[in-house]
């Protein structure tokens, strides 16, 4: 494996410093002064000309897991001992053959000239290392633990250069003894977990590395400070003029790329694990908050109103960062091109749309996402194998053309904005004289206006004051209807209730004499059977009298059966009136519907009897709770409605049938029907179709609002000709819902 002579390290202002160990990947690459020879390297005075000729001690390594002193000593045997590479990232720790701590032993060929010459080493790590030349210690950067709790961790993307020399020509044996228990989280950051040695000319590499660390902290101090002058100056801007947001997006993307600049020149000056890691988790933040701040800044430029895409954004971009600690930094890389296409999406399309000024930002946009492309792509392991990144910081040239330009565009608007508000305050000036003048003609107008409109106001009110007389005076004969009707309803009601009573009376006075005949009827029929009995043997002795005492009692007995017959009639006349009546039944009953009906039907048997047919249709009832005597008064109306109706003879139908927890009653007429036209008032109070001095218009009234007392319904359905049907839905919990 040939290393090539003249490598340089890292300069402190580049992006490759910031990614710690990412260097140690091309290891492969070494100097031209050095070269490997059966197994060892061939250090010559050649390659050490100039201070940034320096050899890289990159090939030959042989590597052993674990911890043994003796593996210092330059007579050990190594040749059984893996040869690796000192990256460990892709070879050991790939296989799990790195167990957190191990020996990497490395033959050098030492010319002759070398020898007693002073030279420097520079080391670049993650972890802790002790460097052994020929068994001696030479140094020691950080401790070295067999565990992550006694390692400390010395973390260096290059040390300053530290001198030594061989003591003898030849074969030289150079020993590291290396630990990195956090190898995982180094390689999620970015880098590898390993480390990488160059030799070279001491006053070489030490002039080299401070004229390195002198530039490289003038670029980074000029980039960061003007960045965070520009940042500064746009806030105030922001706050003096709050509703361009603009200003504030600038504020924060300025800021967001003095930290790119900052953080990673910062590296080179750490020597710890944490504030290393705190350093990589501030510039992941920056490249994060680069990626969203461009986007928004654009979005405010470019659009009239903010898409509504620009809060996902926002929200996405804040949850990328408060996760940035575990984010590879390849994946913010990723993140950070994604932010940028987007960013150029925008400011290709306001360029299309001929956008005043937007090549400027596209220029600026173009130079940086070129600069930092050029910077960053060699540090994505795509692109690693195929391109060599810079050691000159070309990205913040790129960053600061994307400030000025955006600086430059936004002041520009700024006077834009500011011109054109002269220009509409000079032409509101004129304009507010023309309208003055304008106004004072207008004026006389408008008062002969307003007077006009006085007057029509005035004629409108009087009209409104007329117009609402006449609704009052509607409203009154309304309510004085509405009493009339409600006064003739109460009415019918005392009828029905005073008919009640007259019933009621009627069938108590029937009930005496009815019980008197009743008694002597049985007791005419005990004494008849014991003059039977008596003169049964007067016939047997005097038979031609036996055919006239025949004749006698055969017409005693038929009286006797007319007189049951009658008294039983009576009597069931009599308690069906009182059933109907039901005076004592005011309070909530538990009662059979079928009872109610019979008792109607028997209160108008006399009515119905010669030429309407009555035609049962029972179903299986349940006995539901009721006001009984107001359901009799709803039959008795829709009975005597449907008798009413019917032309000489007909039929009444009275079907019953149990729904659940309803029943209903349907009690249909073959009679003429009602008219379609009177269907929806058949229930208004007052309402008839029978004619002046025939009816008063209640019944259907008074019906209707017994049976919604009862929390049921009424409907009706009627065709000319062909008879009307009146269907009545009542609960069978009446109980308790009204309690």
């Amino acid at each position: 494996m040939d290393a090539a002579h003249g490598n340089k390290p890292p300069r402190n202002g580049g992006i490759r410093m910031a990614l710690m160990l990412a260097a140690v990947w091309l290891l492969s690459a070494g100097g031209a002064g050095a070269e490997v020879l059966d197994g060892s390297t061939r250090i010559e005075q050649a390659g050490f000309v100039g201070p940034d000729r320096i050899c890289d001690l990159s090939g030959a390594w042989r590597y052993h897991a674990g911890d043994n002193a003796v593996w210092a000593s330059p007579d050990h045997d190594d040749r059984s001992w893996a040869r690796v590479s000192t990256a460990l990232a892709r070879e050991i720790v790939s296989d799990s053959l790195w167990p957190g701590i191990g020996w990497f032993r490395l033959h050098l060929e030492v010319d002759s000239a070398l020898v007693g010459v002073p030279l420097g080493l520079m080391l670049q790590q993650a972890g802790a290392a002790d460097i052994y030349l020929n068994g001696k210690l030479l140094f020691r950067f950080g401790t070295v633990g067999a565990t992550q709790f006694t390692e400390v961790n010395d973390i260096r993307t290059w040390s300053q250069p530290h001198t030594f020399s061989f003591d003898r020509p030849g074969d030289n044996v150079l020993a590291v003894r290396y630990s990195n228990h956090r190898w995982y989280q180094m390689v999620i950051w970015g880098g590898a977990a390993g480390f990488l040695v160059q030799i070279g000319e001491a006053d070489g590499m030490i002039g080299g590395y401070a004229s390195r660390l002198l530039s490289g902290g003038r670029h980074q101090a000029f980039f960061v400070a003007f960045a965070l002058a520009l940042a500064l100056v746009h806030l105030l801007l922001y706050l003096a003029h709050r509703p361009s947001r603009q200003n504030l997006f600038y504020a924060l993307l300025a800021v967001s790329l003095a930290g790119i600049c900052y953080f990673p020149s910062q590296l080179t000056l750490l020597s710890g694990y944490m504030p290393f890691a705190v350093h990589m988790l501030a510039f992941k933040i920056s490249l994060l908050m680069s990626a969203v701040a461009g986007p928004l800044l654009l979005y405010a430029v470019f659009y009239l109103q903010m898409p509504r895409f620009a809060t996902a954004v926002a929200v996405v971009g804040v949850a990328l960062m408060a996760v940035a600690w575990w984010l590879p930094l390849e994946w913010v890389y990723a993140l950070t091109f994604a932010g940028l296409g987007e960013s150029l999406r925008v400011v290709v399309l306001a360029i299309l749309r001929r956008r005043p000024f937007a090549w400027l930002i596209g220029v600026g946009y173009i130079l940086f996402v070129a600069a930092a492309a050029y910077q960053m792509l060699p540090e994505l392991p795509v692109f690693m194998p195929y391109i060599r990144s810079s050691d000159y910081p070309f990205y913040m040239w790129g960053i600061l053309a994307l400030l000025v330009s955006m600086s430059t565009y936004l002041v520009r608007a700024a006077v834009v904005e500011r011109d054109n508000l002269s220009c509409k305050l000079q032409e509101l000036e004129e304009k507010s004289a023309a309208a003055i003048e304008q106004r004072c003609r207008a004026q006389k107008v408008e008062l002969e206006e307003k007077l006009a409109e006085t007057e029509q106001k005035h004629r409108q009110r009087e009209l409104d004051r007329q117009r609402a007389l006449e609704n009052a005076h509607e409203e009154l004969a309304r309510i004085e209807k509405t009493l009339r009707d409600t006064q003739a309803q109460l009415v019918q009601s005392e009828k029905l209730a005073s008919l009640g009573s007259l019933v009621a009376g009627i069938a108590h006075e029937l009930n005496t004499p009815i019980g008197a005949v009743n008694s002597m009827h049985h007791t005419l029929m005990r004494a008849f059977a014991n003059i039977r009995e008596a003169l049964a043997p007067v016939n047997r002795k005097k038979p031609e009298s036996e055919t006239v005492l025949q004749r006698n009692f055969e017409a005693i007995d038929n009286a006797i059966r007319v007189i049951g017959s009658g008294t039983e009639r009576v009597t069931d006349i009599v308690r069906r009136l009182r059933n109907f009546a039901r005076l004592d039944d005011a309070d909530l009953k538990t009662v059979d519907i079928h009872e109610g009906l019979e008792d109607t039907l028997t209160l108008i048997h006399h009515e119905i009897k010669h030429h309407v047919t009555i035609v049962r249709q029972f179903g299986d009832l349940p006995h539901i709770a009721c006001y009984p005597a107001q359901l009799n008064q709803v039959f008795l109306n829709l009975l005597n409605n449907a008798r009413q109706a019917i032309v000489g003879d007909g039929t009444i139908t009275i079907r019953t049938e149990s729904l659940g927890d309803k029943i209903r009653i349907a009690i249909a007429d073959t009679g003429t029907g009602i008219k379609p036209e009177h269907l929806s008032r058949i229930f208004e109070p007052g309402f008839t179709t029978k004619g002046v001095g025939i009816g008063t218009g209640l019944g259907l009234s008074i019906c209707r609002s017994i049976i919604e007392k009862h929390h049921g319904t009424m409907e009706v359905h009627s065709e000319i000709g062909r008879g009307t049907t009146f269907t009545i839905t009542l609960p069978t919990d009446l109980d308790t819902r009204i309690g």
